[in-house]
């Protein structure tokens, strides 16, 4: 067994890259005519005042939509090298954001919790550096008093507060099934499970490796450059619906060019 390829950067792991990407232009060109109208619509918009519950939806929804483009934009350029088990793990961190982008826009009552929960999170992390007495967590340890651990934590369990919690930000937008099927099965590469080696690995009929792949493969860019413009598309369509300002037509127009994309 060899590794096989001379990586991504390289003139000849660019070369293929190349390919894959032209062979899958209407792909990427429909999720960067996504991400373009996602922005337009997206930097448009301006909050004056952020004094009710609503003009704090506002807000946060405008923040979340900066965070999906990044996400998006960075998946593009991972795609355009042929990186299609990077491409996965991005793929999870999106829908982590998209399910709580949903909840901002469908229910304004959900940025408190959301953001309560970072205490419970934080109560996680004092919690994990008391179990550590060394130089690294010296700092942390030394800064934050047992009292104030003991307050937050009192907190956290007087108001029930719930730590962050995808999968019940999945289910409490309708999107269960989207977590038990692709959040669960692209989580392989964004933790590296077994399964997630697949992609890199050639084996003969007897299950011996015979190399594994150090370069672009096109692996499942054609289904992600999909998902990531559809889900845009939904995500667009709950911003404007925030903002009061639907455009049932621009929605239809990336649809349709999504559905035009060839299918393979």
């Amino acid at each position: 067994m060899k590794i096989i390829g001379s990586g991504y950067l390289s003139p000849v792991g660019q070369a293929v890259a190349a390919e894959l990407t032209s062979s899958n232009q209407a792909g990427f060109d429909a999720l960067l005519e996504t991400i373009g109208s996602f922005r337009c619509f997206a930097s448009s918009r301006e909050v004056v005042s952020q004094e009710s519950v609503a003009d704090k939806q506002k807000v946060i929804s405008l923040i979340l939509a900066v965070r999906l483009l990044e996400i998006a934009e960075a998946a593009y350029v991972v795609m355009q090298h042929g990186m299609s088990t990077e491409a996965d793990s991005l793929f999870r961190t999106f829908l982590d954001a998209y399910f709580v982008f949903g909840n901002v826009c469908s229910n304004e009552k959900f940025v408190t919790e959301f953001f309560k929960s970072d205490e419970a999170n934080r109560l996680k992390l004092i919690n994990a550096d008391r179990k550590h007495s060394t130089d690294l967590f010296k700092p942390a340890n030394e800064g934050i008093s047992e009292k104030h651990r003991t307050d937050l934590k009192a907190r956290v369990e007087g108001e029930k507060i719930q730590a962050f919690n995808s999968y019940k930000y999945a289910t409490d937008i309708g999107c269960e099934h989207i977590y038990d099927s692709m959040c669960r099965i692209v989580s392989a590469a964004a933790h590296t499970t077994p399964r997630a080696l697949v992609d890199y690995a050639e084996e003969d009929a007897a299950g011996n490796v015979l190399s594994a792949r150090d370069g672009p493969s096109e692996g499942s860019i054609p289904q992600r450059l999909h998902e990531f413009a559809h889900f845009l598309i939904q995500a667009l369509s709950g911003l404007q619906e925030v903002f009061g300002c639907i455009n049932e037509a621009e929605i239809s127009r990336l649809t349709e060019m999504l559905m035009n994309v060839p299918k393979k």
